[in-house]
């Protein structure tokens, strides 16, 4: 039997649901936009027709809160568990529906930021939100569509693409020597368009060698078409310092780490007999310095990917169908103390293909399957296969069966440090997970509620074997389950107000040892109430997280609140008052690690 619920999960919910439940009737009239997603079966489809649970985080959505980081913008959203090390800048990594950070792919614009070379987690706390048009995450296993780390889902952060001339610029100043800087600009010259941005946060911290500044510029130019082929080059350079006070428990006033990363892409789409190919070539280049702390030795990490992708789509008659292939390559390169070198590489060559097809009236049919050749994991086959079923004009029932795997990573294989090895035995980790799903729309109101049920076959733990210098290797050691369900809830109260209430359960266990999986709560609710008056545009947003368990550590459940308030002063200035932790509320959301205290920022955003 499910456990109950913790009292603070559901008060939360249930003062907020009834609150709009009694809330007066709109006369409006119902939103017919429909929401789109290209993530789920890498063709655009409405959201609601998915045989995925998912959810797309809008650019209005990320304004209206105040987010400033992609950590911040999931962290409400049902299914995801953002857990971060301390305050603004530390790491700070998504787990979906209970699988682990490394079981969750992160994509920026559909090219993989998650690397091999660093253990397969993926920092979100690194990605600024200025230059985002919305984030789509699809949870539950996505192997069939894109490999290994799909196990948990897929993440996929999409930039603003340039379509006129505009401009926007953030400057504010905050508690803590906080400071958010931006500026982007998009237009049209001579039949090219193009974009820009640029990211400065710094952030002094609330704890000693706490501090973190960072750099981002982004950058992409779509050219005019050559003989039917739309060509567009795109790049990103990101570099960051980062101070790393350490736990409560062992502080340090020292230990410092470097992240820098640089990517660049170029595509190529046409239509070919009445179909869209679409070719595409990347190269990302991350490096990080000092992963372990100065006691130990100095260390840097550099990790390359090298991709191609071909996909091709087309409508045959009733049958909606993707092709695509995938080479691709990762480097890892570690140097200890420039004295040891390592230097491994992994390739991987996929081939895919899916269809949707109506089987009858109402009925949609997805079938996926996906090959890959992986230099480390072997041959690996993962099916999906999906059911979207129209109840009514206003309802869809979604079943689906998917199988996923992740490939060790090149840490885990090969890493060397201090007593602390790799072990280039393991076997690849495998899943599989049913969900069946609703989603519904009603006056004003939107539902979705999705139920999932998973397990992970040979799962990689890190063994410690000298837990003095907390030296180990890893094995394939764990069998894990994730069962669970989530629910989401949105309404429109009247023209000025939205609330939008979600609520996760998650079951996730070691069957090994029938141990909680560590970092993953029972229960996490949120809220979010938008207000707009007249030229004022309030949000609150309220997150309760349940205990989750750290080794034996139980690190306690917390509820905070953030209040974001904006002035349209003219069409183009506009005044904010960000107060984060409203109720000074003392946390941490990995244990051992404070979150930042109550903190204002204000500032200004300008738009053109």
């Amino acid at each position: 039997m499910l456990k109950l619920c913790k009292w603070g999960a559901f008060l939360l919910f249930f003062t907020f649901a009834c609150a709009a439940v009694y809330a007066q009737d709109s006369m409006l009239e119902v939103d017919d936009e429909v929401t789109l997603i290209i993530t789920a079966e890498r063709t655009p489809q409405p959201v609601s027709e998915s045989i995925s649970s998912a959810t797309v985080v809008t650019a209005k959505e990320i304004k209206e809160k105040g987010a400033q980081t992609v950590a911040d913008a999931l962290k409400n959203v049902p299914g995801v568990s953002i857990a971060q090390n301390g305050e603004l800048g530390s790491l700070a990594n998504a787990k979906l529906r209970g699988a682990s950070s490394a079981q969750t792919l992160v994509l920026i614009d559909g090219r993989r930021l998650t690397s091999s070379a660093f253990g397969s987690n993926t920092d979100l706390s690194k990605i600024p939100t200025d230059n985002i048009s919305r984030i789509e995450v699809i949870r539950g296993p996505v192997s069939s569509l894109y490999g290994s780390e799909a196990i948990g889902g897929v993440i996929n952060i999409i930039t603003k693409k340039p379509t006129a001339n505009a401009g926007d610029a953030t400057l504010g100043f905050g508690s803590n020597g906080r400071a958010a800087r931006s500026v982007a600009v998009r237009g049209i010259a001579k039949n090219s368009n193009y974009s820009f941005s640029a990211s400065f946060p710094k952030y002094n911290g609330s704890r000693p060698n706490s501090e973190f500044s960072a750099t981002d510029l982004s950058g992409s130019i779509e050219f005019p078409d050559v003989k039917g082929w739309a060509l567009s080059l795109s790049g990103n350079t990101y570099n960051d310092s980062l101070g790393l006070p350490g736990s409560i428990t062992f502080p340090s006033l020292s230990d410092h780490q470097w992240w820098k990363r640089k990517g660049i892409e170029l595509s190529a789409k046409r239509d070919i007999n009445d179909g869209e190919f679409e070719i595409r070539g990347y190269k990302i280049k991350q490096s990080l310095t000092q992963l372990n702390p100065d006691w130990f030795m100095d260390t840097l990490i550099t990790g390359n990917t090298n991709a191609l992708e071909l996909t091709y789509s087309k409508d045959y008659g009733v049958n909606n169908l993707i092709f695509g292939t995938e080479l691709r390559s990762e480097n890892y390169e570690d140097i200890e103390n420039k004295v040891v070198v390592q230097d491994k590489k992994i390739t991987n060559k996929a081939f895919f293909v899916q269809d949707r097809l109506p089987i009858g009236e109402k009925t949609d049919l997805v079938a996926g399957i996906r090959f890959d050749d992986h230099s480390t994991a072997g041959n690996r086959i993962t099916p999906r296969l999906g059911l979207s079923y129209e109840l009514n004009s206003n309802s869809r029932l979604r079943a689906s069966y998917s199988e996923g795997f992740r490939a060790p990573s090149l840490v885990e294989l090969y890493y060397n440090n201090f007593g602390s090895v790799g072990n280039p035995n393991l076997k690849p980790e495998k899943s599989r997970q049913y969900e069946v799903g609703i989603n519904t729309k009603y006056g004003m109101d939107t539902f979705d509620f999705a139920l999932f049920k998973g397990k992970i076959k040979d799962q990689i733990a890190f063994i410690i074997v000298d837990p003095i210098f907390f030296a180990g290797t890893f094995e394939n050691l764990e069998r894990t389950k994730q069962n669970g369900f989530e629910f989401n809830w949105t309404r429109a109260i009247d023209d000025t107000t939205d609330i939008n209430v979600s609520y996760t359960y998650t079951d996730a266990l070691n069957l090994a040892n029938d141990s909680r999986i560590g970092g993953i709560p029972y229960n996490k609710a949120g809220i979010t109430l938008t207000k707009q008056l007249n030229n004022v545009n309030l949000a609150l947003t309220g997150k309760y997280v349940g205990n989750r368990m750290y080794g034996m550590v139980k690190s306690p459940s917390y509820t905070v609140f953030d209040f974001y308030a904006s002035l349209k002063a003219n069409n183009n200035i506009t005044p904010y008052l960000m107060i984060r932790n409203i109720t000074d509320k003392k946390y941490d959301e990995v244990a051992g690690y404070p979150a930042e205290e109550r903190s204002f920022e204000l500032g200004v955003k300008s738009s053109w």
